[in-house]
């Protein structure tokens, strides 16, 4: 789908190249291509969650980057003053329902 191969090291860096959109050259940066998977950005997204589905429902541990659990406490805060990460330290096997399309976070 986006290569006939995985990269090794699996990195940011690596996963960015494959998912980059194209861009435009400007006065300070040269045009960059997309990657070969940028069509596929959803795909990944969708197969990403199914494979954290699968690990909740199997009771896998799942470890999530510092980076992205701040990101998630900044789109879906606790309680005022207390972040996701510390609201609910057992986050991978909540029965939280998602939120409707559409909604923005409170």
């Amino acid at each position: 789908m986006w290569g006939s191969t995985c990269p090794n090291p699996v990195t940011p860096e690596t996963v960015h190249a494959i998912f980059r959109s194209a861009r435009k050259a400007r006065e300070n940066q040269p045009a960059m291509p997309a990657g070969p998977g940028a069509r596929h950005k959803g795909d990944f997204a969708l197969a990403l969650a199914d494979q954290l589905a699968m690990a909740r429902d199997t009771g896998a541990a799942v470890t999530v980057p510092g980076h992205l659990r701040d990101l998630f406490d900044f789109l879906y805060p606790g309680p005022v003053g207390v972040a996701a990460s510390e609201a609910n330290t057992d986050a991978a096997t909540t029965d939280a329902e998602p939120a409707p399309s559409g909604a923005t976070p409170s």
